[in-house]
């Protein structure tokens, strides 16, 4: 379905479901558009139709996030989390804890004996070979939304020529046909906790962390919620299902399940393997959230993160970092919070800006 018809699909839904009149309906999106910067996807996801005032003066929309992060998260620094081979490099630097990088494939490189970076098929197969590596994660070094990601458990060297790999499903793909002209990173397969794996164990069952950090270095968590994979799937995505984690407690206080054409809806267990999510407490939130924000002091520049955080036997693992995390998968209350703590961050940038600006101006150089 194209764009065009998604957004009439939306609005056919959202005159189904409203308890107004069409005109009413009509009059009103376009007021909050004009007021309150919200968009129609937005106006429909958290029934604005049904809210009041004091809710809407409050709701963190898109437009309102962009203009919060693109300040706090500055344009020279988006690429340190753009491309992820970049990011990789990063984390190795600062020593925080990450998935381990086996190779970065990159048609339009040419790195002889180079022990990380491939360009062609003879040179991936020579690095894969001289690691010794049976198993490996592949996904675009940039890209999001789990596009591109494959799992492979087992790798057959026995021709040199047609190299075969193995996923989680049992079938097997040649290494060619997985080497295009596309960037790729290659990393180690994670190893989730007992309790992770539970939730779904074909994926790596991330969180999704969001921290903030103050000019004077001061960090918080301000939202946390886990994503979870369908059933046979190596892919995670808030898109299709998440459950929001109290941030305080580390309880699995609400989940929802993203049916494509069909809406939201509450669920209580995750809706292929059965695992109850309700009420389920994270094991070790406390070290998961100690770590996560310590890596927020260590990482440069992104002062309002996304972190994907697989939780491991070790701890926290950051598997990436987002500078334009999204917030319509979050729950009502949340998203107004949100608004709250991101506007007081971004006044106290703003005038950590201008103070430094100041101070440069009455300096002398010689």
């Amino acid at each position: 379905m194209n764009k065009p018809a998604r957004k009439f699909n939306t609005l056919l839904k959202m005159i189904k479901e409203s308890n107004v009149s069409v005109p009413v309906l009509f009059f009103d999106m376009l007021y909050c558009r004009i007021k309150y910067n919200v968009m129609p996807k937005e106006y429909y996801i958290y029934k604005f139709d049904r809210k009041g005032k004091k809710y809407r003066q409050n709701f963190l929309s898109e437009k309102h996030r962009r203009k919060y992060l693109n300040t706090l998260n500055p344009k020279f620094a988006r690429i340190i989390t753009l491309d992820k081979f970049i990011t990789h490099g990063i984390f190795r630097n600062v020593r925080i804890p990450c998935p381990e990088l086996y190779m970065y494939y990159n048609p339009s490189l040419i790195a002889d004996n180079s022990a990380v970076v491939a360009y062609n098929y003879d040179s991936a197969l020579k690095i894969l070979k001289q690691k010794n590596i049976t198993s490996f994660t592949v996904k675009p070094s940039i890209g999001s939304l789990g596009f591109g990601v494959k799992v492979f458990t087992d790798i057959d060297y026995s021709d040199g020529a047609s190299v075969r790999l193995k996923n989680q499903l049992g079938e097997y793909l040649l290494l060619s046909d997985i080497l295009g002209e596309r960037p790729l990173i290659f990393e180690e397969v994670v190893k989730q906790t007992e309790q992770f794996s539970r939730f779904n164990p074909s994926s790596v069952n991330a969180i999704r962390i969001i921290t903030t950090r103050t000019p004077d270095g001061e960090t918080d968590v301000l939202a946390a919620y886990m994503m979870a994979g369908e059933k046979d799937s190596c892919i995670n995505n808030s898109c299709h299902f998440a459950a929001f984690i109290d941030v305080e407690t580390g309880i699995i206080n609400d989940a929802i399940e993203s049916v494509k054409g069909k809406g939201r809806y509450k669920i209580t267990a995750h809706p292929d393997t059965g695992e109850p999510l309700t009420g389920v407490k994270i094991e070790n939130w406390e070290k998961i959230k100690a770590q996560t924000l310590h890596f927020q002091k260590s990482f440069p520049h992104i002062n309002a993160a996304g972190w994907d955080i697989a939780v491991t036997p070790e701890g926290a693992l950051a598997i990436e970092v987002n500078n334009h995390w999204q917030t319509h998968i979050l729950r009502h209350d949340e998203n107004v919070l949100l608004k709250d703590k991101l506007q007081k961050l971004y006044d106290l940038w703003k005038e950590s800006c201008k103070s430094k600006r100041a101070q440069n101006k009455n300096r002398f150089y010689y």
